[in-house]
């Protein structure tokens, strides 16, 4: 498409003439809108001609307004299409065209009547054709495929309608601003969440810069970022990462300012910490909770003393714990068995994993050695039971223990290497002369004092 150049003639008083007498309401017959059509195409070649842009813009836009007005779809694909491939038309005026036909296919769009069914998906279709492969059409392809992705929702082809957004590469579109682009990757990722394609969703999310969410307006998209991103975090059981999402989501006015949402996302947050398998980030973020004053409050008690259990080195009981808390648990969408992913109770079995775990790091504390049966009593487990959580503790690196089982005696203290034996007793006998060099020392001085009162 070649770029506009200098105009060459004004035909605005031409236009001006030509379009009082056209009219463009409905009551106009096919033959007269043919008529009017014609008339239009003499005059926006010539305009064209002499590169009058605004005078071609206003003609084709005019035609396509009859069209419209007339409710003829035939027309009006006719007409965009015929404008849209004259020789040396002008990129402005096509975006015009396909601008114009495309709010009868916009549902927000006010003050036009909005096509419905599959006319406005054949409608859709025959626009986007036009936009392919022009770059000075992105936002209008990217407006477009927005619209049809919806109306394929509707019909409930939620594969067909990302598979139709995921053509669209937005992130590369100079024409969108900031926040078009993420509503469109927001919509990609709601649609690959709808299909189960997480990893894709995923790849999506990647794509958003979250310093756009630090601009105003921005907290509905934030939550919609971070509902998707708990969804593939909680669906992968990685619960550490749902803790942080929970988190930046608490951290939006909106949410502090509604008490019945913010207190059910600081829930979460406590939740999904404690859920979360033990390992350094996971223990200070643990801490940091507990030290924020934000959750030691009386709607948030049952939560803050659950975590008053986890970060006080003491044995949990499950039993009692499970006849306080477990009914409160339960009752949560993050333990229910009515959850939305229907893993409820495998999270709370997973819970039970984690008050088991810790009482064996608090034993690991304090313990050097301590029979099978003796720590089977402190777990109220079995002894398979025992001895899994001992293999995942000792496979992750948290604790060492190594079990005799003849003896059915645990072992906590890690035995030295030689090396390190050679080093402690390298060590000793360095501490040894250096106490000794230090007795001699005072021993002289002291017999210097008293030869000096001789």
């Amino acid at each position: 498409m070649p770029e506009e150049v200098k105009q060459l003639e004004d035909y605005s008083k031409d236009v001006d003439a030509l379009l009082s007498e056209i009219k463009d309401t409905a009551d106009l017959t096919r033959s007269q809108i043919g008529e009017s059509v014609e008339r239009i195409t003499v005059l926006e070649k010539k305009a064209r001609n002499a590169n009058d842009l605004k005078s071609t813009s206003r003609l084709v836009v005019k035609a396509v307004n009859m069209a419209i007005a007339q409710k003829n779809l035939d027309k009006l694909k006719e007409i965009v299409h015929g404008f849209a491939k004259k020789h040396g038309q002008m990129r402005t005026v096509i975006v015009e065209a396909v601008r114009a036909a495309s709010g009868i296919c916009d549902d927000q769009v006010e003050d036009v009547y909005t096509l419905q069914g599959q006319q406005r998906e054949d409608l859709i279709q025959s626009l986007r054709t036009i936009t392919e492969g022009k770059m000075f059409l992105e936002a209008e392809r990217a407006r477009l495929t927005y619209i049809l992705s919806h109306v394929l929702l509707s019909r409930n082809e939620t594969r067909k309608a990302r598979d139709v957004l995921a053509e669209l590469s937005v992130e590369t579109f100079g024409s969108l601003d900031r926040r078009q682009k993420t509503d469109y990757l927001l919509q990609q990722a709601f649609l690959n969440a709808q299909i189960g394609d997480w990893v894709q969703m995923k790849i999506v999310t990647n794509k958003i810069n979250v310093k756009f969410f630090k601009e105003e307006d921005t907290q509905e998209q934030k939550l919609r970022y971070y509902e998707y991103l708990i969804r593939y975090a909680v669906h992968n059981d990685e619960y550490l990462n749902a803790c942080r999402y929970y988190r930046e989501v608490y951290d939006t006015d909106v949410i502090k300012s509604d008490e019945s949402r913010s207190k059910v996302v600081l829930e979460n947050i406590v939740y999904f910490v404690l859920l979360a398998p033990f390992n350094h980030e996971q223990h200070d973020l643990l801490h940091r909770i507990f030290a924020d004053q934000t959750f030691n409050t009386p709607k948030l008690q049952y939560q803050y003393n659950l975590l008053k259990c986890f970060t006080t080195p003491e044995l949990m009981r499950w039993a009692g714990l499970e006849a306080l808390y477990g009914q409160i648990l339960k009752s949560t969408d993050v333990f229910s068995n009515r959850s939305t992913d229907g893993k409820g109770q495998a999270r709370f079995d997973e819970f039970h994993k984690r008050v088991l775990e810790h009482n064996v790091r608090v034993v690991y504390k304090y313990y050097t050695n301590i029979t099978l049966k003796r720590l089977q009593s402190f777990l109220e487990v079995d002894e398979r039971q025992v001895e899994e959580i001992l293999s995942s503790l000792v496979q992750n690196g948290t604790i060492y223990a190594k079990i005799d089982r003849p003896a059915k005696v645990i072992t906590f203290t890690k035995p030295k290497k030689t090396e390190d034996v050679l080093n402690d007793f390298t060590n000793n006998i360095t501490k040894l002369l250096s106490l000794v060099e230090t007795v001699n020392y005072q021993i002289e001085k002291e017999k210097a004092v008293q030869e000096a009162f001789k």
